[in-house]
């Protein structure tokens, strides 16, 4: 993935899926070659927008930032990333602005998650896996969107068509601000991610099945194994693996949750667990 400077001393602004399920972030700065341990500001799931924070960084040349509320059908639109994930300098995609304000169901190939996102800039430039979080870049220069997407899409005579879409920079700018001020809410996490350690084989009628849990978390401190069932955090009801996240997700490390599930000999418990720090929800 890619992202971009916001701040002389290394705020970066680039998408939550590019770091979902990381322990662990580096970023190597293109211009220089120099590479930086990252630390997670926060995160918006919802609008797939994240801001990190460099360590030790100084001296480094923000982003031109533009006006998404500018953009028009037709504009000239270059898109730059880290197309195919090979590193190095980012890869232009020239193209035109083919839609404004579309949804889309962005589904992550690596862990087979979707979201819905809403409000996007569309664009027929070639977008390409590893893009994510670079820059659509107007005809002045100046970033007017942060690439979320990318789709193809079979065309007349074997030809294919490609789209890629990316949440306005004004958007993107305005959450980002959210999180830099630490104004956590229903969409926005800031700071580590709480942990509590299953792992999901699916639901039941009851609840979400788990296949086993993670030595020394949470679940396995509480008693939990797989074949258990989980069926509430605190007072919520557990029906799928997504609720599950959901009900997590406000979550930091530290806390204390009730959770309630059935065994596999159908013995119910309930126990306050203490939440540990796992990777980037």
């Amino acid at each position: 993935g890619t992202g971009e400077i916001l701040t002389a001393d290394g705020v970066i602004l680039t998408n939550h899926h590019v770091i979902a399920g990381a322990t662990a972030i580096d970023v190597t700065i293109t211009a220089t070659g120099e590479t930086f341990t990252a630390d997670v500001v926060g995160y918006d799931t919802s609008h797939d927008i994240a801001v990190i924070k460099l360590r030790n960084a100084s001296g480094l040349t923000p982003a031109p930032i533009g006006d998404s509320s500018t953009v028009q059908l037709g504009d000239d639109v270059i898109g730059l990333g880290n197309a195919g994930g090979v590193g190095g300098q980012p890869i232009e995609a020239a193209g035109k602005v083919t839609g404004l304000d579309r949804p889309i169901t962005a589904t992550d190939q690596a862990n087979g998650t979707s979201e819905r996102l809403t409000g996007l800039i569309e664009t027929d430039a070639d977008i390409q896996p590893g893009d994510s979080g670079g820059s659509l870049i107007d005809a002045d220069a100046t970033i007017i969107g942060i690439i979320t997407a990318g789709s193809v899409s079979s065309g007349v005579s074997g030809s294919t068509d490609t789209d890629g879409y990316a949440v306005p920079i004004n958007q993107a700018m305005q959450i980002a601000q959210d999180i830099r001020d630490g104004k956590a809410s229903s969409t926005i996490h800031i700071g580590d991610s709480a942990f509590l350690g299953v792992q999901v084989s699916g639901r039941s009628s009851a609840g979400v099945v788990l296949n086993g849990v993670v030595n020394g978390s949470a679940a396995d401190k509480a008693g939990m194994a797989g074949g258990d069932t989980i069926t509430r955090v605190d007072a919520q009801r557990i029906s799928t693996p997504n609720e599950l996240r959901s009900a997590l997700a406000p979550h930091h490390p530290g806390d204390r949750v009730s959770i309630s599930w059935t065994d596999a000999a159908g013995t119910d418990h309930t126990r306050a667990v203490t939440l540990g720090t796992g990777p980037v929800g």
